[in-house]
């Protein structure tokens, strides 16, 4: 088991920033935004700049998320990490990003229902105003991303969105819309 992790450590050694610096390359090409993720250090996110990358996604102090800030870099954190109130992995808390007006999207994290309910968790639990709790999950994805075209109800644009109830303290889906047109 030893031997396998250094053959590792040697091969991200050896591949790691050239990789990287591909990808980076590729995607300026491309016009594809980047991400950097678990930006902790202020020099993970002063070389995130260098590099063009426009989203810090998930970083892992308030440091990293105040330098990503005062960079023009947006920050994305975990809805799970909302809904449970913390990090699972002990990393900073998005609430407290939220708090320090340092959070900019909201991400699913492999659990889509997250979004909603941490939307309303940060009316509720961070006195957010419903207005900037929701562009977390529209604008703001959508304007980082350049997707010009979508993220908010506005006269020319897509027009897709969700209307919900509240069921008890939870919000429930209840009429999707695609382009302007009931589809669910």
């Amino acid at each position: 088991m030893a031997t396998a992790l250094v053959e590792l450590s040697v091969e991200q050694e050896r591949y790691a920033d050239v990789h990287r610096r591909e990808i980076v390359e590729r995607c300026k090409r491309l016009s594809v935004p980047v991400a950097s993720h678990d930006d902790t250090l202020i020099e993970h996110v002063e070389q995130a700049k260098a590099e063009g990358i426009v989203l810090a996604e998930f970083p892992t102090t308030c440091i990293a998320a105040q330098a990503a800030r005062e960079h023009g870099i947006s920050t994305i954190m975990g809805a799970p990490n909302i809904v449970r109130g913390g990090s699972h992995s002990g990393n900073v808390s998005a609430f407290e990003l939220a708090r320090a007006d340092l959070l900019d999207i909201l991400s699913s994290d492999y659990v889509p229902s997250s979004l909603m309910t941490a939307v309303f968790e940060l009316v509720n639990k961070a006195s957010w105003t419903l207005p900037r709790a929701m562009s977390t999950v529209s604008t703001e994805p959508a304007r980082t991303a350049g997707l010009h075209d979508r993220g908010a109800i506005e006269s020319g644009l897509r027009a897709d969105f969700v209307r919900v109830t509240m069921l008890d303290k939870f919000p429930v889906p209840r009429a999707t819309y695609r382009a302007g047109v009931r589809i669910v």
